[in-house]
């Protein structure tokens, strides 16, 4: 089975009629996640534009870009969400829940395939039919690995800041504890709220100084 993307005005959509279709529950959850992420048009009304709306990354070009690190050898989930981060010296980290539908729909696609992992984990291996849909989007995936790389270097020119580095550390230490709260069930909220609570008492000092 073999699926297609679109671009449009009206967003995100996907050429094919099984169960991942626009309407299904399974797409709907996708499509949030990357209205999250992205911004306009893809789970409603366009939405109004603003910095922070910009898309830093389009579904095509994160679709080529898990190909090509799945190219070399299997991997999980996390460690393709670090890989992607480091390669844009840690501006941009897509979220799990971007990253798992992802790979659930390249592997329908018969692109990937699910293999064993160390310790349990779901890894997942490019499949021939993944190699030659890579070969095709050459072009593309230079494209793609480009604005990584442009991230990596816009980053680079703010080093230095201490103020900017410094947010930079809580957002992404932040993000990594909520990260590892998504495997212990019922602790989400908590984690959540502990760290809101630091946040707050950071704020309170600063508005002190």
């Amino acid at each position: 089975m073999h699926f297609r993307f679109r671009f449009d005005r009206d967003g995100f959509h996907k050429e094919f009629s099984t169960g991942w279709s626009r309407r299904s529950g399974r797409w709907a959850a996708f499509a949030k996640a990357f209205a999250d992420e992205f911004g306009d048009g893809f789970d409603g009304p366009p939405r109004p534009e603003g910095p922070r709306r910009r898309r830093r990354f389009g579904a095509e070009a994160m679709r080529l870009v898990l190909l090509h690190l799945l190219k070399d050898e299997p991997r999980h989930g996390y460690d393709l969400i670090k890989t992607i981060e480091e390669k844009s010296a840690g501006l941009y980290s897509p979220s799990p829940g971007m990253i798992y539908p992802m790979l659930n729909m390249l592997a329908d696609e018969g692109l990937i395939a699910e293999v064993a992992g160390e310790e349990g984990r779901r890894c997942y291996a490019i499949t021939d039919a993944g190699r030659a849909a890579l070969d095709e989007a050459e072009d593309q995936l230079k494209e793609a690995l480009e604005r990584l790389a442009d991230m990596a270097r816009c980053n680079g020119d703010r080093a230095g800041d201490p103020l900017r580095e410094a947010m930079h550390d809580v957002r992404q230490a932040a993000r990594d504890a909520m990260r590892d709260a998504e495997s212990a069930a019922g602790s989400r909220a908590e984690r959540a709220e502990a760290i809101a609570a630091i946040l707050r008492e950071a704020a309170e000092k600063i508005g002190k100084l």
